[in-house]
Order: C-alpha cells, then structure tokens, then sequence
C-alpha cells in the first residue's frame, strides 16, 4: 500500500510546474507546521489564537463561528488512530498550501486528503485557522497576494478531489487483491460451512480483518453491503466490545465457541459461546450460510449488527431476531463442547503443567477444557 501511495504522488508532481512548488518545502519548516496543525486538530486540541494564524482583526462572533467549524470537522473528518504524510507542497513568497494524506489502519480504504493553508510570518510557517482556506488570516489586500490566494485555494480544492478519488480506487483494488490471496490460501472451496464458521471465529480471535472479509467473499463481490461499509462495521465490532456484546464472545479467546447445529433449510450454522467467567452471557448466534463459485462463505449474524446499534435500539432488534431453538440449543451446549473437545492424557504431571500454563497465558479456556477428566 505504502508503495502505490509513493508512486502516486510522485506522479502527480512530476505532472506539475516544478516552479510553483518549494524545491526543499521540508527545509523552512512549512510541511511540519501542517502536520503540527492536523495533530493538534485531531485531537480535538487546536487554540485558533495561539496554534494558527488568525488575524487580530477577527471578530468575537467570527471566532466562535470558526471554533464550531473546526469541532465539526474534528468530529467527522479524523479517526482515531490517525497518522499523517505530506503529498505535495506549493508556495508562493509567503504563501503556502500542503496537501496531507490520513491513513487509518481501521479504514484501508478511506484515504483521506487534508489541504492546509499556511502564511509565513516573521520567524515561521503557521496555519490558516481553516483548512484549505487563507481567510481570517489578514494576509494582506495587495493584488497580487490576492492571486496568489485564488490560485493556491483553487489548487487545494482541485487536488484534493482528484487525489482522494484516484487513491482510493487504487486502494481498493490493491486491498481486494490482497483479499484473494488470503481467500485462495485459506481453501474455502474445500470447507464446510461448519468449518468456515470456525475459521471465521479464530480469525476474529486473531483480530485479523483480513481473514475475517476474505471469510465472507469479499474477494469474489460476495457481501452484502459496500466494502468499506462492512469493513467499518467489522472493525467497530472488534474494537474493545463490553462484555455484553455478541463481539465480546466472538472475540474473546476465553470464551468457548461450538459450533451446535447446520440447518439446511435456513442455510445458516448456529454458533453457542459459553463465557466459564459468566455463565449468564452464554448465547446463540446464527451464522447465514451462502455458496458462490464452489465456494462457502459466511455473512455476518444480524445479532452481531444489532449489537453495534444504541443500547435503546437493541432490544427491539434481539427480538426480530430471535430463533426458537434457542433455548434448546444452550442446553446442549456443556455437552457438545466436551464431546468436541478431546481429552488430553500426558505421562507426567510437569507436561500436564505445562498445558495448563499454555491455557492460562493465552486465556484459552477451550484448551483448558481437555484437560479435565472423563468418565
């Protein structure tokens, strides 16, 4: 990814005038200053009179207006987790505008371009209190920093539409190859759906994204919703869920997961999770099954949707969704988890020990399980 990125942007500015941009923007401190600035606006920690360059002669209702703004933007347009890189720079005598790339592990596909406006002053670069604008900066009414101002703001507009767009299409054409590599080595045409069920769980054991979309065809344009929308709700399922959450049982190695039955008729394998920790929490989930190219896929439990919605929606979903087997099925859950658990028999207590140990580092109750005697 990194390299398509580079090559990217290394393309678009040999396409443009060489001397419009600063042959070593880096060396005055320009490139730092809008990365200081996205920082600070990330984090929800931007002070538009001492980060930025705001003009004195700006109004009280003006600044107010201007802090809403950049707590809107704040909120929409940076995700936690965010790193920055400058792709181009362009200046001119004390003006400068920087285009910043975002990137987000959560969010592979969603590049995001920031364009950032700059006004050197005596000593240093500082930024325009908004981004991709010079306004409340009070740069001056000269005719030719006027022009300068359209053009740099034209630019900014401009690049940034062209470069989000052509990002992302590479993007998600280098991520669905990466996609069907993991989807070819895994085997899906030789499972079963029990068995991709279970893969699908130790792939969200594993918090591996990756598995998990290849798991539900995303490489063969096989899901439901749009890729990047299943990619954000995946990632919000596996990030930190309470322990009420189905994705608190999915994810959580000290929970056991067994699979309990395959119904053909529905095409959907249900899924019991026993938390040792808290019995209470033990629950059914109903995995749908679908076969595309000779291939078996499992698409995501409604219940695992349900549990990303507000907690005073929840609970009118849980019961459109409820199956009435359930109840049943939780009973034969102690006994299909011992029946598919084999014991383990060793020829010394320190090998004994030395499982245990394993089990507990790992927070792997599955695997503690064998060790427990049977009749």
């Amino acid at each position: 990814m990194k390299s398509i990125i580079t090559t990217l942007a290394l393309a678009f500015a040999l396409s443009c005038h060489g001397d419009e941009f600063a042959d070593n923007p880096s060396a005055d401190g320009s490139n730092q200053a809008a990365l200081n600035y996205l920082n600070h606006l990330s984090k929800g920690e931007l002070d538009i009179e001492k980060h930025t360059a705001l003009s004195p002669h700006c109004g009280l209702q003006r600044r107010k207006t201007i802090r809403e703004r950049i707590t809107f933007l704040q909120k929409n347009d940076f995700r936690q987790g965010d790193t920055f890189s400058i792709v181009s720079t362009k200046v001119k005598n004390h003006l400068a505008a920087i285009l910043v790339r975002a990137t987000n592990p959560a969010a592979p596909l969603n590049d995001r371009i920031h364009a950032v406006a700059l006004i050197k002053g005596k000593k240093e670069w500082q930024p325009a209190p908004l981004p991709g604008s010079f306004s409340n900066t009070g740069y001056g009414y000269d005719e030719t920093v006027e022009l300068n101002v359209r053009t740099l703001e034209r630019w900014m507009a401009r690049e940034k539409i062209e470069r989000e767009t052509q990002s992302r299409e590479k993007a998600s054409a280098d991520f669905k190859s990466t996609i069907a590599a993991v989807e070819q080595k895994a085997g899906f045409d030789a499972m079963s759906p029990e068995e991709v069920v279970i893969y699908f769980v130790k792939q969200c054991r594993e918090k591996n994204l990756l598995g998990i979309l290849a798991s539900m065809g995303a490489a063969s344009d096989q899901l439901l919703e749009p890729l990047d929308t299943t990619i954000d709700i995946v990632s919000q399922g596996l990030r930190n869920s309470p322990k009420s959450s189905d994705w608190h049982l999915l994810t959580n190695r000290s929970v056991i997961a067994q699979v309990l039955k395959e119904d053909h008729t529905r095409n959907e394998v249900a899924l019991g999770c026993l938390n040792p920790m808290d019995r209470d929490t033990s629950r059914v989930i109903y995995f749908p099954i679908h076969k595309s190219g000779g291939k078996t896929f499992v698409r995501l439990a409604p219940m695992l949707k349900v549990a990303l919605l507000p907690e005073n929606e929840r609970r009118a979903q849980r019961w459109r969704h409820h199956h009435g087997d359930e109840s049943e099925l939780k009973k034969m859950l102690p006994a299909a988890i011992l029946k598919n658990s084999p014991p383990c028999n060793y020829p010394s207590p320190q090998k004994l020990r030395e499982h245990f140990l394993r089990s507990v580092a790992n927070n792997d109750f599955t695997d503690a399980i064998r060790l427990l005697p049977r009749k």
